[in-house]
């Protein structure tokens, strides 16, 4: 038979073996890619929205997203490991053999990297939270991503000895790559475990760790000591503030922790932890009365970032721990600490004021960050950090070196292949172009906050929310009666109709975050009083209308009450003659009287949020001993 015959035959040969692979190695891929999109909603919910886990849709879709990803990659190991042929055609034409060999080999190795990439991407986005256990926020590391990568290094580790065995990978061309490969993937995988046990040795080591999970309860002893000690002159040096008059102790700040908890001897009591006074302890620990016996122009080179405030800010940040874990903290210590925020920070010039905010604001920024990433615990040790350091650079190295190897293999021709074959006759590779290339990054965008805030107002003998729908109607028709007098914006009116739709959309979205105890009815109040708003002002004569016109029909085609008071609170503040300045002290007044909340669970989801101005004065009040009570 001639070379001409015997290529027509092996190419009929390999045609009908790739009529069969194809539609498997199609199905492999549509696996594969539906498994990346469900490890992205893993990683998502778990950086990105740890706290929504409980809200029934989203706690079915995580469970679903752990749940199936193990099974999709068995599925794609098992597709791709029964389509693995060794075809063995024997055409016998004139006496001349002619043996054909067909391989995914490239495919699967292709399948188990990307597989590989996919869980260190997992693993690197896990978060791990560290608190106390009354605190009850630890996120350990991921059994679902410690699973799937066990799982997947068990699929890939017997697939491919498997293949080995049966001598699948016997072609010229995967023989010489076979340990190039074996490299590749043995680097990928050292470096998803080796990022694994860090997770888990960094969160056992923060767990038992006075500065991070256990710092809640030696805070909460230490200000008992504190008290217990006062002013003595034996008080060790970590204790010792010396002689102050009434108002000099004001201005002196307390002696709070900022750090060095780890590295002085702890007195695990009954009652407690406890700070032990021993010679030199004080060395040890640095408090913030120490911190603010220094120059600024010592700590920092730039006067203006007053590095001492936001060494108060983390002392601050610490005290709330405390609050949010349920500690009482000794109230004669905690005085101290407000009495120093009241007449040191707060009370002065306009200056003070936003000083006093921005110390709030990293505060609550501290709380943000420990609550729902793991940089805390990750520089908790300088040798984390370095390490941290050195493996980012080698998985950043290891990478590019894959990069590399795809582009040199681009160059070569093999990118569109998935499938290569070989027969003895023509001494050739045959490539078979079934590549589809997915790439896609699933990134939730975020939800737009509701803001509907159409109508608010408020009543002294009704609920909060009750009170701040009635004056936010009420507000809003005197803006509308402003406007028509053409009257330029001051910034008294500028802050009273921002504070007042602010105070409305806290009604709407998260009443969970005023004095009212019934959520429910508080939305509730809001959507029936903006469906006959709607209704009310969608009339033909709503269209136009213009003060008088909407305060006739809020007041006469209006059944809800909360319009009804609206309307007629905005036509007395009309009628008196009154500017925006008492209106504005009204919503500042209203603002402070609803933000000292007692619902920690709900001031801790709008910091995970990003914040709230609510929980920017609900922390500065507390800071300032003013609460509910």
């Amino acid at each position: 038979m001639s070379n001409d015959n015997c290529t027509s035959n092996v190419s009929q040969s390999i045609i009908g073996v790739l009529d069969v692979i194809a539609p498997q190695i199609a199905k492999a891929n549509g696996l594969l890619f539906w498994g990346v999109i469900l490890v992205g909603v893993v990683v998502g919910i778990g950086t990105y929205a740890p706290r929504y886990r409980r809200h029934p849709l989203i706690g079915i879709l995580f469970v679903a997203a752990t749940t199936h990803f193990l099974p999709i990659i068995s599925s794609v190991a098992a597709s791709v490991t029964s389509t693995e042929l060794l075809i063995h055609t024997i055409l016998i034409n004139d006496g001349l053999n002619s043996r054909v060999y067909c391989t995914q080999y490239a495919h699967i190795f292709l399948i188990f990297v990307w597989a590989g990439l996919v869980m260190m991407v997992a693993v690197n986005a896990s978060v791990i939270v560290v608190g106390d256990a009354r605190e009850r926020r630890n996120i350990g590391p991921l059994k679902a991503v410690t699973g799937a990568v066990v799982w997947t290094t068990y699929l890939t580790i017997s697939t491919l000895v498997d293949l080995y065995r049966e001598k699948v990978a016997t072609i010229q061309f995967i023989e010489q790559r076979t340990v190039a490969n074996v490299t590749v993937l043995g680097q990928l995988f050292l470096i998803m475990y080796t990022k694994l046990i860090f997770k888990y040795y960094a969160f056992y080591k923060a767990k038992h760790s006075f500065a991070h999970g256990r710092s809640p309860s030696l805070v909460d002893g230490y200000m008992d000591q504190l008290q217990q000690l006062g002013d003595n002159s034996d008080t060790p040096t970590i204790l010792k503030q010396g002689e102050y008059t009434e108002y000099d102790a004001r201005l002196h700040p307390p002696a709070l922790i900022v750090m060095g908890e780890d590295n002085a001897q702890v007195d695990n009591q009954p009652y407690g932890n406890r700070l032990k006074w021993i010679p030199g302890q004080g060395d040890k620990v640095l408090t913030l009365d120490r911190v603010w016996k220094l120059d600024d122009m010592d700590m920092l080179q730039s006067p203006s970032a007053q590095p001492k405030y936001l060494v108060f800010s983390f002392t601050l940040f610490k005290l709330l721990r405390c609050r949010f874990a349920k500690y009482t903290i000794s109230s004669a210590s905690f005085t101290k600490t407000q009495k120093f925020f009241r007449y040191t920070l707060i009370k002065g010039s306009g200056a003070a004021g936003e000083r006093a905010f921005r110390i709030v604001v990293d505060e609550l920024s501290f709380l943000h960050d420990y609550y729902n990433s793991s940089k805390p615990i990750y520089y908790s040790h300088h040798g984390f950090v370095i390490f941290n350091i050195i493996l980012s650079l080698y998985t950043i190295g290891y990478c590019i070196y894959l990069m590399v190897i795809y582009i040199v293999l681009m160059a070569m021709g093999y990118h569109h292949s998935q499938i290569y074959c070989s027969d003895e006759c023509l001494g050739e590779i045959f490539e078979a172009d079934f590549a589809g290339k997915y790439s896609d990054y699933v990134q939730r965008p975020p939800s737009p906050v509701p803001c509907d805030t159409h109508a608010d107002l408020i009543d002294g003998s009704k609920c909060t929310s009750y009170t701040i729908l009635t004056w936010h109607i009420a507000t809003t028709v005197f803006e509308v009666q402003q406007n028509q007098q053409q009257h330029d914006k001051c910034p008294h009116n500028v802050a009273a109709t921002h504070l007042s739709r602010y105070c409305a959309y806290l009604v709407a979205c998260y009443p969970e975050l005023l004095t009212d105890n019934n959520d429910e009815w508080c939305k509730r109040l809001y959507e029936d009083a903006k469906k006959e708003a709607a209704r009310v002002l969608s009339t033909p004569r709503g269209a136009t209308a213009t003060y008088p016109l909407i305060v006739d029909l809020l007041s006469t085609q209006s059944t809800h009450s909360v319009l009804k008071d609206g309307a007629s609170l905005g036509k007395q503040l009309v009628d008196s003659g009154m500017g925006w300045e008492p209106l504005a002290r009204f919503w500042s007044e209203m603002i402070l009287y609803v933000a000292p909340s007692e619902n920690l669970e709900a001031q801790a989801e709008a910091v995970a949020r990003g914040g709230e101005l609510i929980t920017l004065i609900w922390a500065m009040l507390s800071h300032a001993g003013i609460d509910r009570k």
